[in-house]
Order: structure tokens, then sequence, then C-alpha cells
């Protein structure tokens, strides 16, 4: 066999070979250009950089002052009493009436009572005045037990002071003993214990509040709104009897019906703030 025709024939091959490799370059080259410009208008048209992500979570918007004062009443900061579980009233209901509100009739006074007196100095609506009070408190057991943070008989908290008014409230705890008389009887023992205490001070009886139209259907431990009409009664006789003033707070938190309304409390007994707010506002509009 002669050589020299396949020296021939392989030379003929390699153009076209080489044309073949340098034809599937181009292609991969020109595939490889189209992928990369996509990516890039991906990225340009639609991508958000790394930093922008981070920004728009950490970074909240600014709020206008009219939106912060929004944001601020519509939260719910709820202050909790020792007897009942409250609300906080909206920034409305609070402002305008303190604001409007002079309390310097209650300097240099004293409240003394049941939880019902403990809830109102939790709600600190008259800071300047004091205030002994105790859970379960009846006009017997004021002569011995202390209050929580006391060590004394509350009574005793009395001694030694120079209060100008006396601010008492009894009668929700006695609702069940079986004979008003006797809660009438102790409850002038304890008008006398006071005045031998501070001679010089007015002292107030304030009456019973009313309980919510449920709470008085219930009729737990004979607390109804009838019962404690009747007490009411008792107490204005006691007030005339021992030449002290009787106030009325009852007719401030009451509906047309004699109820504590509904939304004035979540248990139906103690009030909420709101209601304690007018509580204090009847006492001071009648000194």
């Amino acid at each position: 066999m002669s050589y020299k025709p396949y020296r021939v024939h392989r030379r003929r091959r390699l153009p076209r070979r080489t044309r073949m490799i340098a034809f599937r370059s181009a292609v991969i080259l020109l595939g490889c250009l189209v992928v990369a410009g996509c990516i890039f208008l991906v990225v340009h048209l639609f991508g958000k950089q790394p930093q922008d992500q981070v920004s728009s979570v950490s970074d909240p918007p600014v709020l206008s002052s009219s939106d912060q004062l929004e944001s601020v009443t519509t939260e719910d900061s709820s202050s909790v009493p020792p007897s009942s579980e409250e609300p906080e009233p909206s920034s409305q209901d609070t402002s305008s009436s303190s604001s409007s509100t002079d309390y310097s009739v209650f300097d240099n006074t004293v409240f003394v009572g049941n939880s019902v007196i403990d809830d109102l100095n939790t709600y600190n609506i008259v800071p300047n005045a004091d205030f002994f009070a105790r859970t379960g408190l009846t006009v017997t057991s004021v002569m011995t037990k202390s209050t929580v943070k006391g060590d004394v008989p509350v009574i005793d908290e009395l001694n030694g002071k120079s209060y100008d008014k006396v601010f008492l409230m009894f009668g929700l705890n006695e609702l069940g003993w079986e004979y008003p008389s006797v809660f009438q009887e102790d409850y002038g023992k304890l008008i006398d214990e006071v005045r031998s205490r501070l001679p010089d001070a007015d002292i107030y009886i304030q009456s019973l509040l009313p309980v919510s139209a449920d709470a008085s259907q219930k009729n737990r431990n004979n607390v109804n709104n009838p019962r404690i009409r009747e007490y009411n009664e008792l107490l204005k006789e006691l007030a005339q009897e021992k030449g002290v003033t009787y106030l009325d707070v009852a007719s401030a938190l009451q509906d047309s019906q004699g109820n504590l309304p509904e939304e004035a409390s979540t248990d139906g007994i103690h009030p909420n703030i709101t209601y304690c707010q007018r509580w204090v506002d009847y006492i001071r509009d009648s000194l």
C-alpha cells in the first residue's frame, strides 16, 4: 500500500475538524454571553441588595406625633388591681378628667376601709391622701387586723396623726351578717374609736357601692342591691345619730335601675378606674 494517498486524505480532514471545533466554541461562548446577560438583567431589574432587606426589617417607619399618640392610646396597658383584673381606660378618659380636677381638698385626709378602698389606693387617683385598707376588712376586724404591710391594727394607724378628714367605707363584707342592726351598732363603735384618736377631724361615712345586675342576681355572700340599699339606709341613720357626714357615693356610679353598669367592673363588684374617678369626683364636689 502506498503511504502518499493516506497523507493526502489526512490533510483534507484537518480543515473540516478545525472548523467544527471553532463553530462549537463560538456557540458555547455565545450561550455563556446570553446567560450572563440574562443574569445581569434579573439582578438589576428585580433584585434587592442585602443591605436594603436588612434596612426594611430593622428600621421602623417614622411616626408623626399624632400617629405616636394614637399608638399609645390604643395599646392595652393593662393595669392589674388587687381584687380583680381591670383594663386600663383610654388616655382620653383619664387625661381629660385629671387635667380639670383639683384634688387639693384631699390634702391631709385618710381613707379607711375594705378592698374597694384598697382598689382606690392602687389606682392612685388621690395620691395626696393616705390609705389604710385591707381585703375582707369589716367594722369589727378593723380593730384587730393590720394592713398587708402594717404591723398594728388598722384603727391604730390613726394614732399620733392629725388628719383633717377621715373617709370610711365598710359594709360590703358585712352584707351576709344575720342582723344588720349589729353592723350598724359596730359601725358606731368604730366612729367613736376614730373620734377618740382624731377629735378635730371631720368624719365621713360613704355609702356602699352598687353591684352589677348580674352580681346582684348571683347573690354571693348575700351581696345584692336590695341588701345594699337596706344597709345604706342604716348608714344614713347612723351618720345623723353620730353627727358625721353621709356621702351617697352610690348615686354617682349607679345606672337608672340602681345597678353598677356592666362596663364599670369585670367582677360586677369592684369598679374600674373610670368609675373610681367618678366616685372621687363626687366626693370632691360634695365637700
